[in-house]
């Protein structure tokens, strides 16, 4: 699964957002798989468009943005599309991740546009990353099964191990790089983290139950050793 480089300008995705609102009053069409994924993609856009409202109003008022509402919307068009489509649907539980990319999204288009800060193009990155995975310095992170090598973890993710992207957490860049990814994964935050290079050999970032390793250069996808979860870089 590769990646997609997509630049727009505000008024583009401003228009890709007003379109996207005119399909949904259009007749339904296509599988309940279709059904849930266009549910959503219409819950995603109005998402931003709600949050792009409120920016406008703080813009007018100089009073801070409130996406209580937005928010709430959201979350609830959100759990109707998987409670109504259920196992049919591509995805599940990812309502708070697309959330963050809109909220992202919308807060560089509103901060570009405002008076505070100069019109222009945006650069957005679209990186396939599954369900309990996280994106970081332009990567998707996963953290393998017990005893899974960063070969079988990424497969699992229907990508491959990068190799390249792995680098970023290599020993050679300290200990700090590896533990914010471990937190971000939800791995136990143990006070006891072993020194560097005294983890499994060529397995680099990796947990044991609440034990922290960052083991010795050089890194490889294949290292794997029973119980050992590692942190993969995928693509």
């Amino acid at each position: 699964m590769g990646r997609a480089t997509i630049t727009v300008t505000a008024a583009v995705l401003l228009s890709g957002m007003s379109m996207l609102g005119w399909i949904g009053k259009a007749e339904a069409a296509g599988t309940d798989a279709q059904k849930c994924a266009a549910a959503k993609m219409l819950a995603a856009s109005k998402y931003a468009a709600c949050r792009l409202g409120a920016d406008k109003k703080a813009e007018l008022t100089n009073e801070p943005a409130d996406y209580t509402k937005c928010d709430a919307k959201q979350q609830t068009a959100w759990e109707k599309a998987e409670t109504k489509y259920g196992a049919q649907c591509p995805t599940s539980g990812d309502q708070a991740s697309v959330g963050n990319a809109v909220t992202a999204v919308t807060t560089c288009l509103a901060g570009s546009v405002s008076t505070s800060g100069a019109a222009g193009a945006m650069q957005l990155d679209c990186i396939p990353c599954g369900d309990g995975g996280v994106i970081l310095n332009g990567t998707c992170w996963v953290l393998g099964a017990p005893g899974d090598s960063c070969t079988a973890a990424c497969a699992l993710e229907g990508m491959a191990y990068d190799a390249a992207a792995d680098a970023y957490t290599w020993p050679s860049n300290g200990m700090g790089r590896c533990a914010y990814l471990m937190d971000l994964l939800g791995v136990p935050n143990s006070t006891q983290w072993f020194p560097v290079g005294m983890g499994p050999p060529q397995c680099g970032c990796s947990a044991y139950s609440t034990q922290r390793y960052l083991g010795p250069d050089p890194i490889t996808a294949q290292c794997a050793f029973s119980g050992l979860q590692r942190v993969c870089a995928c693509s």
